[in-house]
């Protein structure tokens, strides 16, 4: 038995039943639209976290090269 799945890039033109879209409530491509809309909520809140985190992390950097170049003027001046 073989798959014949398709990747079709964008939004598609008809439902993964074979049916046309409808824009009704009671067809199931209306639940698969709301879903990938929530999805993209919630990668849309985790690239927000990823970039504080991104954030504190150059931050983070930052106060450690300024650390190692005090370290570096102390120790050349030994």
């Amino acid at each position: 038995m073989t798959s014949q799945r398709r990747s079709i890039d964008g939004i598609p033109s008809r439902c993964w039943c074979g049916k046309g879209i409808r824009k009704k409530e009671d067809h199931l491509f209306k639940w698969v639209d709301e879903a990938m809309f929530d999805e993209l909520r919630r990668v849309d809140a985790q690239q927000a976290l990823i970039e504080e985190e991104i954030d504190d992390l150059k931050k983070c950097l930052k106060k450690t090269e300024e650390r190692v170049d005090v370290e570096k003027a102390i120790l050349s001046h030994r």
